[in-house]
């Protein structure tokens, strides 16, 4: 075996030692002292704003005749009488 192809097995090897290890440690950590249960008062990152959505929020100004969906074309409706 040449140099250079040991040192690719001892880089994968070396890495997935330390995944391994991250993974175990991971495992391991006791979730209340990170304060992630839902009774410990800590802030999220997430921001919670209040507004008001604006009423004609998905019309273009030439859709001003255009209310709802186009009906389905005559091949495309079902069977006359159902």
């Amino acid at each position: 075996m040449n140099d250079n192809r040991l040192r690719w097995i001892a880089a994968i090897g070396a890495s997935a030692v330390v995944m391994f290890g991250a993974v175990a440690l991971s495992i391991s950590q006791d979730p209340s002292k990170l304060g992630a249960d839902a009774g410990s008062g800590m802030a999220t990152a997430a921001t919670v704003t209040q507004s008001v959505a604006p009423k004609n929020a998905f019309r273009r100004p030439g859709d001003a005749g255009h209310h709802g969906p186009r009906p389905a074309a005559p091949e495309e409706q079902g069977l006359p009488g159902s």
